[in-house]
């Protein structure tokens, strides 16, 4: 380490930060919803694996959890470097009826049918004919409008 006295990566560093991320990752005890979200009106919670989606009866979409694939959507510059976010952050421009929460990805469905899918890609889930992973929602087109949207862990139904 001498080469970059600067640089921290030590064992005992590392295993510092996973302790503090996996201390706000494993909640053994119900917690109240964080204070920022006192002020929406939800008419939907939806659970998968590693995150956790809320639709607001306005169709406002709110994520929260796991975003080492970009199922977070926070775009191609931050993404990579955010593997976990505690709060809920709002998805914008988007009018949301029904999420719903793979593994790794997140498939969104809008009011006027269409849908929209981040994250893992692995196994083609999105749905866009490639098995590229994706930290921007991209819109799965394919001429159809669709009525609901399920997911497993490593495909989607539409």
């Amino acid at each position: 380490m001498a080469a970059y006295p600067n640089l921290e990566l030590t064992y005992e560093y590392l295993m510092s930060k996973m302790n503090i991320l996996r201390a706000e990752i494993d909640q053994p005890e119900p917690r109240l919803v964080k204070n920022n979200l006192i002020f929406y009106k939800f008419s939907k919670l939806i659970c998968g694996p590693f995150n956790t989606a809320l639709v607001t009866d306005k169709g406002e979409l709110l994520l929260q959890g796991m975003n080492d694939s970009g199922q977070l959507a926070m775009g191609k510059e931050l993404g990579p470097m955010v593997p976990f976010f505690p709060e809920f952050r709002k998805i914008d421009n988007m009018k949301v009826k029904d999420v719903a929460l793979g593994a790794a990805s997140c498939h969104i469905l809008t009011e006027d049918g269409k849908m929209h899918a981040v994250g893992d890609n692995e196994w083609g889930q999105h749905g866009n004919g490639t098995k590229l992973q994706s930290h921007v929602i991209q819109e799965v087109s394919c001429g159809h409008k669709f009525q609901s949207i399920a997911a497993g862990a490593w495909h989607v139904l539409a």
